[in-house]
This record gives C-alpha cells, structure tokens and sequence, in this order.
C-alpha cells in the first residue's frame, strides 16, 4: 500500500513538474509575441524558420571585373571558370554586377579610353557560359566603363551590356512562385559626359535621376525583399540630397568601387542612420572576389569569399541563415521570426556529396544537420531559440564531403537587441560624404599654406629680434623659424608664393583632350569641355596633394636655400665650408623629391590628355620652372638683398663666433645688435 501511494505521488509530482515547464514555455512564447505588432502577429507561424525552403532564395553580386586585353590574362579565364562552374555550382536567382566591367586603360595603364574588345570579351564569357539559362543577370556600369564616353558610340554598354540599361537607374522584380516578390533596384552613377581619367572617379546624380530612384523606392514597398546595388559607394556621388535617404525600402546596398583600399579594409561594411546596410565589395580585378546573399523569410544574410588560386579547391560555400551575423542585424527586415525560429539554417553549395554538417554554438555540439525537405542546398537543424534568447554567442557549421574536402564557417548571434557596430576607418569611408571632405581638405591644406605665409610676414619684425642671428641655429625650432621670417621678407619671393597657392585655388590648372580630341580646361573647382561644366571630381584630391608634395616642400625647401645664404654671407662670409655628397643630398632632398614629384605627376598628365597638357599647363609645368626660378634666385642672393629688409653688420671673424642678434630695419631705425 505505501509503495503505491509512494509511486502515485511520484507521478503526480513529475507531471506537475512537466505541466510548469510547459506552461512556463507557453508564456515566454506568448509574452514574446505580445512585443509584436499586428502584421507581425500574422506572419508568426505563415514565415517561420523551420525546415522548410517555402519562403527562401540566393543570388550573388560581383564587381570590379576590369577585364582587361593588355593586362593580367588569368582575370579573364578566372571569370570564365567562375560563371561557368561556381555559378553553376550555386544556381542563383540573380546575378548583381555592380560595375567596372571592363578596364578601359591603355597599355601604360594610365591612358584610358573605351575598347570595344574588351566589351566583346566580357559579353562572349557571360553568354557562351550557358548562364543566362538559369539566372538574370543584372549590370551596372563604373567609372571605367565611362572613361572617354561623350557620344553613343563609344557607349559600349548599351551594346554589349547583359542587361543594356538605357536610363540612369533600372528595377527589376523577381516573382516566384510561391508568390514572394524580391526587387532589385540597379544605380548607375556615371557622369555625363565622362572623361578620361583621372577625373572620372565620383559619381553624380541629377534631379531627374533622384526622382526616378524616389519612384522605385515607393513601388517596392510590397517587395519581400529589396535591394539597391550600384557601382559607386553612397559617399561618393555627387547628389543633392543625401542619396541613402531615398533608399526608403530596402535591406541593402550593395557597390564596389574601391577596390579594398589596397588592402587596407578587405571587409567594408557599414549601417547608415536610418537602418541601411551600405556594402562594399572587394574587386574581381585583384582580389577575386564574389559574395552570396540570401533572404530566408525575408532574413537578409550573405558572406564574402574569395576564389583560391587552385580552382579545383572551390568546393564548398556555406551561407548561414538563420540565426544570422550579429554585425549585420537592421530594423528594415522582419528580425522577430529569428527569435521565434525553430531550427538552424544554412546553405551548402557543393561540388561533391556531402558527409556530414555538424553544428556547434558555443563551442557546444548541438547536433549533425541534415537536408530540409525537397531542397538541394538548404541544411537544418532543429533547435530551441529560447535558449540563446539573451546575449551573444557564436555559432560554428564544419562540412566535410566525400573527398574529405573541410570547410568551416562560424560568426557572432544575439536573438536580442544587441548590435555590433563597424570599425571606424570602414564607417569613415562609406558614411562621411567623401566629395565633402576632400574639398574640405584642398580648402584647408590651401589656407593653412597662406595663413602661415602671411603670420610670418606680419611679425617678422618681431621675430627678427630673437631668431635672426648670423650663425646657425641652435635648435631645429629656432632654424625653421628663422627661415620662414627670411623667406617672407624679402618681397619678391613672398609674393610669388602668395599667387601660387591663390592660383590653384581660382586659375585654370591646364588645356588638355579631356573628352577624344575636344579640348577642355581644368580648374579646381570643375572641367569645361564640348560646352558642357563638369563639377570637381578627384581635382580636390589632386589638389591636396599638391600642396602637401608641392607647395608645402616648395617653401620649405626655398627657405632653407635663404636661410643657408643668408648664414653663409654673414658668417662665412660667402666662403662655405665643403659638403660631403651625403649632406648635399639630405640638404637638397625637398628639391629631389619636388621634382620627382612633378616628372611623375607630367608624365600622367601627358599619357591621359595628351602633349597639350602638359605645355598650356601652369598648374604643373610652369610653376616647377618658376619654382626652379625662385630657387636659382635665392641661391645667388647678396648682401644688398638682404639688405632691404635685414641690417647685416660686418663682424671679424673673432666677433662671429658668438651669436649676434639683428632686426628689421623699420625706416630709420638704428640697428639693434645684441
């Protein structure tokens, strides 16, 4: 009898046991959904992430291709290798091409101009790859594809372009059957006419193009899904409104552009204040790179990769789906069905059968995923979301085929709120407006050179008392300021340099074939060519560069050829001592490196406006003669030049060998000697 009330009461207290747990779960689900809105509520169970692939589709983006006739052969037959067999391999639904499709430069890889072969090749590699059976592919041009295009017949993207978009912008809506609607929005930024390079490096939007782009923004507001691409990084259009501001509807946008910065910034993503994903992707050209993208119940995730030299070792892609990258969470997409998901989800592309797809989060197995029903790609896993409904973890996918080929994946997840920001040089280039602020640096780099100019000429007096002395420095301090009082006090010097830098800012730079043979005129502040004004583009660039490299080391280096005559005629009196070659190259290094710097900025100018550029062109080639002019008159200074603005006693030598001390003359002033 006790045994059986013992065995009842331990019935009873399991099943109370399991009733709470039941009830406690429940509750968690339902004051879950409580936070939901009403439309959320209604798609709760219609979208959810389970193990099926109802509400899922892929498509892939590539950029920068710069198929190129003169330079590096193996770009061309990679891309062949990549639409032939990795997009087969992955079937996508679409395929984003956002820009430089071809290189369109010359043999020295400075000149540019359209070259119809390399359209030809690109075109014949697409369409002789049986890709266009299976997917749309979508194409936008970059600014390589509008070097030299003033006239449609050098618009070789409107005939040998996939998609051959006439207007600026172009939406495409992919309909499935299921009936989920996913629009892709393309962008094309080129300015119009495009020059050659290297002043065809910003994009440029006009008012009728933003009011195209608005239109395409409100009709995809039904979409499951919506994706801007273009070439051009956001920051770096010019637009009168901000253009991410438009982008009203949408996960992302997707360009290119950049190219890595060199290497400095292989991964270039960032989130734009009102919830926008801006991503750049690294270039075909150098990197070999492509990306895979997905919505998985309207979840947007992707990941980059990059093609291994040994092409045979491409054999398995895996996306992650659900649950996605912390770093890439946005208010634009219905994050909630992640939260009440029922299962991990990711996609595997293979060459090869594949053996097993096992799961860990938080270095914890969770299991070995299998196939979902009726999909080749999509792999599941069944799992509580509950569990990890807090804070961040990580999740690891290892898939291994049948010829023991690995590949491994893993990335950061948080079902909350919590968010990972982007690094700060990557948010830098892709949210500050880049057009802004390189104007914003010619400006400064401009009057930072004249304000100091004019400091020193207006307190030379004042400085002469104490820095001016007949021997050398004593400090590194004391000689810099010693050579700028002596270069801004002698007139003639000061004001040449005065109208150098004011001429960069206001005069035209040069004449040169800007668009085939019309000749235009350069200014800093745009290009006047074939009737047509074309806003700044990289002159700003150009422009800061020039006075750092130019400007800048121009007065360092004239005040150091014054200062050392000026010691020269008052202490040695105009009898140096001998220099060795190391001394005389270190103390000529400014000039070496100016002209350096000049030879080299010549020779490009010459290569892409022709020999024109580089005869009418007083940016370049007449100031480094009238910089050698300057240099030649200082080094040839005698006391009666310094005599107009600086008392010079003539001391014994005994006398100098301790440091005297001069002023101005300020009229009839008597010298003051210390």
């Amino acid at each position: 009898m006790i045994c059986r009330l013992k065995k009842i009461c331990l019935f009873l207290g399991l099943s109370s046991i399991l009733i709470f747990v039941y009830k406690s779960t429940t509750n968690e689900l339902l004051s879950s959904t409580t936070d939901l809105d009403e439309k959320q509520r209604e798609d709760f169970f219609k979208n959810s992430l389970n193990n099926s692939d109802a509400h899922l589709m892929w498509f892939v983006q590539i950029t920068d291709l710069h198929i190129s006739i003169f330079h590096d052969q193996t770009r061309i037959e990679q891309f062949e290798f990549f639409v032939r067999n990795i997009l087969n391999l992955i079937k996508p639904m679409v395929v984003l091409v956002s820009g430089d499709l071809t290189d369109a430069k010359d043999k020295n890889m400075i000149g540019s101009g359209q070259n119809e072969e390399e359209w030809k090749t690109y075109k014949k590699k697409v369409t002789d790859s049986g890709v266009l059976n299976f997917t749309k592919w979508l194409d936008v041009r970059g600014n390589h594809d509008n070097f030299d295009v003033h006239q449609n017949d050098r618009n070789f993207y409107s005939k040998y372009g996939i998609t051959k978009n006439s207007e600026k912008s172009f939406k495409y809506d992919l309909k499935l059957a299921n009936g989920d609607k996913y629009s892709f929005i393309g962008i094309d930024g080129c300015i119009e006419p495009g020059p050659r390079r290297p002043y065809n490096f910003f994009g440029r939007l006009e008012e009728k193009d933003l009011e195209r782009i608005k239109n395409f923004s409100q009709t995809s507001h039904d979409s499951n899904g919506t994706i801007w691409f273009g070439h051009f990084p956001t920051s770096t259009i010019h637009s009168v409104i901000n253009l991410h501001n438009l982008f009203n509807n949408g996960v992302a946008y997707l360009c290119g552009h950049l190219h890595t910065l060199a290497g400095l910034l292989p991964s270039m993503y960032s989130r734009h204040s009102n919830g926008l994903l801006e991503l750049e992707l690294g270039d075909w050209k150098d990197n070999r790179m492509f990306r895979i993208l997905a919505f998985d119940s309207g979840i947007f995730s992707f990941r980059d990769f990059k093609l291994k030299k040994n092409l045979k070792n491409n054999s398995i892609f895996i996306l992650i789906t659900n649950p996605k990258d912390i770093q890439f969470k946005t208010d634009r997409e219905p994050f909630h069905r992640a939260r009440f998901s029922t299962h991990i989800r990711f996609l595997v592309f293979s060459r090869h059968q594949i053996t097993s797809a096992k799961v860990f989060v938080d270095d914890l197995p969770r299991g070995t995923a299998v196939k979902a029903n009726n999909s080749k790609v999509l792999y599941t896993l069944e799992w509580n979301a509950f569990e990890y409904s807090t804070g961040v973890h990580e999740i690891k996918i290892i898939v291994e085929d049948d010829k023991k080929n690995i590949q491994i994946v893993s990335q950061n997840f948080a079902l909350d709120n919590s968010v990972k920001s982007f690094g700060i040089l990557s948010n830098f280039i892709l949210l500050v407006d880049q057009i802004y602020f390189t104007r914003t640096a010619f400006y400064l780099s401009t009057s930072g050179i004249l304000l100091a100019l004019i400091f020193f000429r207006y307190n030379r007096k004042r400085f002469s008392v104490r820095f001016v002395t007949c021997e050398p420095a004593r400090t590194i301090l004391l000689g810099y300021l010693r050579r700028f009082v002596l270069l801004t006090s002698i007139d003639y010097i000061y004001w040449s340099l005065i109208f150098m830098t004011i001429y960069v800012f206001f005069g035209p730079w040069f004449v040169g074939e800007i668009l085939g043979d019309h000749w235009g005129v350069c200014f800093s502040w745009g290009i006047i060519v074939k009737g047509a004004f074309l806003s700044a583009d990289a002159q700003y660039i150009n422009g800061t560069l020039h006075m750092i490299f130019f400007q800048f080391l121009s007065l360092l280096d004239l005040s150091s050829v014054i200062d050392t005559r000026f010691v020269n005629l008052t202490f040695h009196e105009d009898n140096p001592p001998k220099l060795k070659i190391f001394a005389i190259f270190f103390q000529n290094f400014s000039f070496i490196f100016i002209l350096f710097f000049s030879l080299l900025n010549l020779y490009e100018l010459y290569l892409s406006y022709s020999l024109i550029s580089i005869i009418i062109c007083p940016f370049k080639t007449w100031f480094l003669v009238y910089f050698v002019h300057l240099r030649i008159k200082c080094q040839n200074f005698s006391l009666n030049d310094f005599k107009g603005v600086i008392e010079i006693p003539k001391f014994s030598n005994q006398f100098c060998k301790s440091p005297r001390k001069v002023s101005l003359i300020n009229d009839d002033d008597d010298i003051k000697i210390n």
